[in-house]
C-alpha cells in the first residue's frame, strides 16, 4: 500500500525525522525545526532532484525523534546519519566529520585536536586519561576553527609527533618554539594552562577572548578575519546550547519512561542517543512498573544496560538485582530529581505522549 502523508499528523517542532523502506531499512534522515512544514515539503511539492523523487516512491514509514531545541535536533541528526550510514543522505558520512569534542591532550606539550567518537563502534573509544580537558561537543568547523585559532594565539604546537626544529608556523609567530628550546616548559605549560581554563569555564571567559580579537581585526581593516570570528562566535552560541543526545558519558545507559499505559525506551550508547522505541502495555505485561521493566529485557532480548534511568520505581534495589542476574553485572538504577539526568527522562515524556498518540492512529508513522 502506498505510503500516503497526512501532515496533521506530525508535530510542529523541532526533531528529526527517519524515512524508512517497506523492509524498515533506514532511506534518509533529516532535521528540522518544524518537522511537519519540513515533511509536507517532499510530499506536496515537487522534487526536482531525481534521488529525492526515488526517495519519495520508497517511503513506507517515517519515524519522529522529538527534541527541545535545534541544537538537540542537529547533534542527534548528525549521529543518526553516522550510525545508519543512510544511502540518500550524501553529507556527514565521515566518522571525523559532524560534531564532536575538542581535546587539550595531557603530557608535557599539550596539544588541541577535534575528535569524533564512533558512532557505530566499530573502533575504540579514545582514552580518556589523554585528555586534560574537553570542550564541546559543536561542529566539526567550529571545532577545527577555534582549535586553530587557540593554538595561534598561545602558541602551542600542532606538530604531532614533536619535531626537533621549528617549523613554518614559529616563522609566522604562531609557535613558542618549545621543540627546539626557544621557549621554556614553564612557559608553554603556563599557556596550555590558561587554554584549559577557558575551555572549561562557563563560555564568558572563550567568548570574550574571541570578541576581543574580532574588534581588533576590524580596527586593522582585516575584515575578512573579523568576519570569520563573528561567524564562529555565533556558531558557539548556537551549537553549544543545553542539549541532552550527546553527554560526556562513556558507558550504556537505557532511559525509561513508564506512562499510564505504555513505556518509551530511549537507548544512549557511550553517551550518544541511538534509538527510541514504544512499548504500549499489553506488550510489556499489562501495567506499566518495575515488572514491565523486567519482562522487557527478560523476553525482548534487549541488551541490559550499565545504568537504568526511570521515572518512577517501587522497588529499585529488587529490579537491580534482576537486573543484574540478567547482564551477569551490576546495574545502576537511577531516579533523577534534578539535572541532566531528569533532562533525558522529559524529553522522553515527549517523545512518548508523541508515539503513544502516533500509535493510536498508525498512518505510516512508525513508533
Amino acid at each position: 500500500m502506498p505510503f500516503e502523508f497526512q501532515p496533521h499528523k506530525y508535530p510542529e517542532r523541532p526533531g528529526c525525522y527517519i524515512m524508512r523502506g517497506e523492509d524498515g531499512r533506514v532511506l534518509y534522515i533529516g532535521k528540522s525545526v518544524n518537522l511537519r512544514s519540513r515533511l509536507r515539503s517532499y510530499f506536496h511539492q515537487p522534487q526536482k532532484s531525481p534521488r529525492f523523487r526515488e526517495l519519495v516512491r520508497n517511503v513506507a514509514a517515517i519515524e519522529i525523534i522529538l527534541a527541545t531545541n535545534e541544537t538537540e535536533s542537529l547533534t542527534l541528526e548528525n549521529h543518526l546519519i553516522n550510525m545508519h550510514q543512510p544511502p540518500v543522505n550524501r553529507a556527514l558520512k565521515r566518522e571525523d566529520s559532524g560534531f564532536g569534542e575538542l581535546v587539550l591532550t595531557s603530557g608535557p606539550h599539550p596539544m588541541l585536536r577535534a575528535c569524533f567518537r564512533s558512532r557505530r563502534g566499530d573502533r575504540p573509544e579514545p582514552d580518556d586519561d589523554g585528555a586534560v580537558v574537553r570542550f564541546g561537543p559543536a561542529g566539526e568547523w567550529c571545532l577545527k576553527t577555534l582549535a586553530e585559532f587557540l593554538s595561534d594565539r598561545f602558541r602551542l604546537r600542532t606538530c604531532d609527533p614533536m619535531p626537533d626544529e621549528v617549523c613554518f608556523r614559529w616563522h609566522l609567530g604562531r609557535c613558542g618554539g618549545v621543540c627546539a628550546g626557544l621557549q621554556t616548559e614553564e612557559e608553554y605549560a603556563g599557556q596550555a594552562r590558561y587554554v584549559a581554563e577557558l575551555l572549561a569555564g562557563d563560555g564568558s571567559g572563550l567568548a570574550g577572548l574571541l570578541r576581543a580579537e574580532m574588534e581588533r581585526s576590524a580596527d586593522r581593516l582585516d575584515f575578512e578575519r573579523a568576519g570569520e570570528l563573528l561567524r564562529l562566535i555565533r556558531a558557539l552560541e548556537r551549537e553549544t546550547d543545553a542539549q541532552v543526545v550527546d553527554l560526556k558519558t562513556r558507558y550504556d545507559q537505557d532511559v525509561l519512561y513508564l506512562g499510564e499505559d505504555g513505556m518509551l525506551i530511549a537507548r544512549i550508547k557511550r553517551g550518544m542517543l541511538s534509538a527510541m522505541e514504544y512499548r504500549e502495555a499489553e506488550r510489556i505485561g499489562g501495567v506499566p512498573d518495575d515488572r514491565a521493566i523486567i519482562e522487557y529485557y527478560g523476553s525482548s532480548g534487549a541488551h541490559v544496560p550499565d545504568e537504568l534511568i526511570v521515572n518512577r520505581s517501587g522497588d529499585v534495589r529488587g529490579t537491580a538485582e534482576q537486573l543484574r542476574r540478567l547482564k551477569g553485572a551490576s546495574v545502576r538504577i537511577t531516579v533523577p530529581k534534578r539535572g541532566t539526568k531528569r533532562a533525558l527522562l522529559e524529553l522522553c515524556e515527549l517523545n512518548y505522549a508523541f508515539r503513544r498518540e502516533a500509535a493510536a492512529s498508525c498512518g505510516g508513522i512508525w513508533v
